[in-house]
C-alpha cells in the first residue's frame, strides 16, 4: 500500500470511528452506565486496531508496500534502548494530558483514572483529532514523539475504561449481596455479612455433629 493509499484508508476508518462516537455521546444519558463504558472501550480497541494494521508492512516488503510509520521504532523498542527518548515522549503526554484536561491529572498517577466517569469520550475525541498547530505542545514536537506520546495517553484512558467495566461488574455474594464487584471486599467486612459468616459456620457445625449423631443411631 502507497504512503497517499495508507493515509486514505485511515481517514475513511477514521471518518466511522467519529461516527460511532457521536452516536455514542448522542445517546450517552439514555445508556447505563456499564454499556456506555463498554461502547467506549469498543471504540478504543478499533482505534487500536487502526493504528496497528496502518502501520504494519504489507506482505512481501518493497518500497511500495511500507508504511509510512514502518521506519520508527516502536513505543516498547525506544524504552528498551533509548532513554533520553522515551523520557521525552512521556513528558510530551503529560503536557497533552495537561492541554487538553487540566492540571488535576496525571500520566504518571496509576492511584485514580486519568478523566473523571462520563469525560472520557470527549477525552477519546480530542486525542483522535489532536493535530499539531501553533500553540500547542503536538507543534513543537517530532512526528514520532507526538505519534507515542498520544498512544500512551490512549492505552492508558483504554486500561482506565477496562478497570472501570470490570468495577462495575455485577456479582452476587454467598449470603445474598448483590452489587458491583469493585465493592465486594468492601461488603465482606461489613457487619450485616460478617454475621452471616458467623451463622454459616454455626449451621454447617450443628449439621456435621446431626450427621454424626445419625451415624452412631445407625450402627
Amino acid at each position: 500500500m502507497s504512503a497517499a493509499s495508507a493515509r486514505e484508508v485511515e481517514q475513511l476508518i477514521q471518518k466511522e470511528l467519529d461516527v460511532m462516537m457521536g452516536i455514542l455521546d448522542d445517546n450517552m444519558d439514555k445508556l447505563p452506565e456499564g454499556e456506555y463504558l463498554r461502547g467506549m472501550n469498543a471504540i478504543a480497541s478499533l482505534y487500536k486496531h487502526k493504528r496497528d494494521t496502518l502501520s504494519r508492512p504489507s506482505p512481501g516488503g518493497g518500497g511500495g508496500g511500507v508504511s509510512m510509520m514502518a521506519p520508527w521504532m516502536t513505543l516498547k523498542e525506544i524504552e528498551e534502548t533509548d532513554e533520553d527518548l522515551y523520557d521525552e515522549i512521556t513528558e510530551v503526554a503529560e503536557e497533552i494530558l495537561l492541554e487538553l484536561c487540566g492540571p488535576d491529572t496525571s500520566i504518571h498517577d496509576d492511584e485514580y483514572a486519568l478523566v473523571h466517569c462520563g469525560e472520557e469520550l470527549e477525552t477519546f475525541r480530542l486525542l483522535l483529532n489532536y493535530k499539531p498547530q501553533e500553540g500547542n505542545v503536538g507543534y513543537e514536537t517530532s512526528p514520532l514523539v507526538l505519534h507515542h506520546a498520544l498512544h500512551i495517553i490512549m492505552n492508558r484512558l483504554f486500561n482506565d475504561a477496562i478497570n472501570e467495566v470490570e468495577f462495575l461488574r455485577p456479582v452476587r455474594c454467598q449470603c445474598g449481596w448483590r452489587g458491583p464487584l469493585g465493592k465486594l471486599d468492601k461488603h465482606k467486612s461489613n457487619s450485616r455479612h460478617l454475621r452471616w459468616v458467623v451463622a454459616e459456620r454455626e449451621r454447617k457445625s450443628a449439621k456435621d455433629l446431626e450427621d454424626e449423631r445419625r451415624q452412631v443411631v445407625a450402627r
